[in-house]
């Protein structure tokens, strides 16, 4: 689409002007009028293959799927070769469900374009929601070589770093996306995630809060903001670390359970004082009732405390 975009000192024509009315009204959220300018354009030129590709992206993005695919189809079918319109084709094609279109659709694209960082950004995703994540972070890697400086790819290496459980890399990328873009809500999302893999609910809250500074509006970050404000809550604050690390302990509760009986019998064996049995007994006991309560007490506060943004 670059191309299409004049040098300074140049004369907008017709088509290049709509690109950058219709990449306007996309960024700032006005799908509907995108959709009036695209409809403006291909009434003029209805064979203007980049339209009826960015016609798709719009309808895709109002969850139109069927027809984004019928456009995106139309947009092929006038210019196959073009790699812009691969990659929007598969995008459209992975949100519908069919991955194998869509990645021969990313593979077409990136061997016209071996250096479209965009692509490889767009691939990764399909990997990742395929559940291939050592490829996709193979190319999320490929296309930080190509744009270092693209925040979108840190943040979307962190999110696949993060369910690898690599939380350190995780952690750098996160960083690296927010710098490079600090007024983006999304990088400071990605980073609120990050942080609460790590098991800091605290900066996870603020990452979340600076998140919805920028778009209030978002479901996802109002969402996750809420369910983070949750464990920093001081009645939930202990069973969130304990949550988080039996989820890394083999066997999970059953681990612990089988721990318990050990200690409780060896104890027994070895003749420990009543006392000190009793208390262990009662200790574990009243950790169990806990973990059994401590979700219905949080949401009982949360109603008489309201989070804050």
């Amino acid at each position: 689409m670059d191309s299409n975009v004049p040098s300074p000192g140049q004369s907008l024509d017709p088509q290049s002007l709509s690109i950058q009315k219709v990449a306007h009204f996309m960024e700032s959220g006005r799908l509907d009028l995108a959709e009036i300018e695209l409809q403006r354009t291909l009434q003029m030129d209805p064979n203007y293959a980049m339209g009826h590709a960015l016609m798709g992206m719009v309808l895709f993005q109002q969850e139109r799927a069927s027809q984004a695919e019928d456009s995106a189809r139309t947009a092929l079918a006038l210019d196959p070769e073009d790699d812009t319109i691969l990659g929007i084709s598969g995008i459209i094609l992975a949100g519908r469900g069919k991955n194998t279109e869509a990645e021969t659709m990313f593979l077409a694209a990136l061997r016209i374009d071996p250096l479209n960082a965009s692509t490889y950004r767009s691939y990764s995703g399909l990997m990742h929601k395929t559940g291939h994540l050592d490829k996709a972070k193979r190319l999320l890697e490929r296309g930080i070589q190509i744009s270092p400086d693209d925040a979108s790819l840190h943040n979307a290496r962190a999110s696949v770093m993060g369910e690898k459980n690599e939380r350190s890399e995780s952690r750098q990328s996160s960083q690296k996306g927010s710098a490079l873009q600090p007024g983006d809500a999304y990088s400071h999302f990605v980073r609120g995630h990050t942080l609460l893999a790590d098991l800091k609910p605290f900066q996870a809250r603020a990452a979340f809060r600076e998140a919805l500074a920028i778009e209030p509006s978002d479901e996802d970050y109002i969402e996750s903001f809420h369910e983070v404000d949750l464990c920093c809550r001081a009645i939930y604050l202990p069973y969130f670390f304990f949550s988080r690390l039996l989820e890394r302990l083999p066997g999970n509760f059953i681990t612990l359970w089988v721990g318990f009986i050990v200690i409780y019998q060896v104890m027994l064996h070895m003749e420990v004082r009543d006392v000190i049995v009793g208390t262990f007994s009662a200790s574990y006991l009243s950790f169990v009732i806990y973990t059994w309560i401590a979700t219905p007490l949080v949401n009982f506060w949360v109603k008489l405390r309201p989070a804050k943004f």
